[in-house]
């Protein structure tokens, strides 16, 4: 897991780079401590009572599968696709300090895991994107842990998850469908990604789009919804 990445535009488009500055201080991507094959949350995971039978499953099958990352002030979200646990979506939550170029898992006063569990009422579905307003309001893009067709929704938590160790929340605002490509052909238009262009207005991006959303030998059409 990377966090910190960079974009930066150059000749007319974005590229991705390893370092920049930024506010006066040098960033760079950092990856979580751990070895090739696994990290220091894979490793506390695996020891996890909720979590540790899915870690081995393959991600498409309701096994563990990250699709979405977000932060908030200190607080690390992140959104799993799977596994879906009777209904529930699985949020975690970490925090993390920098030492030598690597993330280090940092525990929470009081509490004794390196991570948080936060468990969302979606009907059945997982996460597919995660986007955290300014006031710390927190947008989900939900659909289907598996490779099939189906609802897509964005959901709204009002003042974002509860800032404990665990937490479960029954009803989350669903706020609307997005477009479903698979109503015309079987595998196609699947809401992959979320981002905000301004405080009433969010941006859907598309994986395997339709035939109509393509533009040219480069560019793709998205979707812009408005919000309340």
């Amino acid at each position: 897991m990377k966090t910190g990445l960079v974009w930066v535009k150059k000749n007319g488009s974005y590229e991705l780079i390893k370092e920049a500055e930024y506010k006066g201080r040098k960033i760079k991507a950092q990856m979580l401590r751990g070895g090739t094959k696994s990290t220091e949350l894979y490793n506390a995971l695996m020891r996890d009572e909720h979590l540790e039978k899915f870690m081995t499953i393959p991600c498409k099958d309701n096994g563990f599968d990250i699709e979405g990352l977000a932060v908030y002030k200190d607080r690390i979200f992140i959104g799993l696709r799977g596994p879906v646990l009777n209904g529930y979506a699985v949020i975690l939550e970490i925090s993390c300090k920098e030492v030598d170029d690597e993330l280090i898992l940092s525990k929470k006063p009081n509490e004794d895991k390196l991570y948080r569990k936060h468990f969302v009422n979606l009907h059945g579905m997982g996460i597919r994107e995660l986007n955290i307003t300014k006031n710390g309001d927190l947008f989900l893009l939900a659909g289907l842990t598996m490779n099939l067709d189906g609802t897509i929704n964005i959901y709204k938590i009002e003042g974002g998850l509860e800032d404990n160790y665990a937490s479960v929340l029954l009803n989350p605002e669903r706020l609307f469908d997005v477009a479903r490509g698979a109503e015309l052909e079987h595998g196609e238009d699947k809401a992959e990604g979320m981002a905000f262009l301004s405080d009433t207005e969010i941006l859907i991006t598309y994986d395997s789009p339709l035939k109509e959303r393509l533009e040219g030998d480069n560019g793709v059409w998205m979707d812009c919804y408005k919000i309340d």
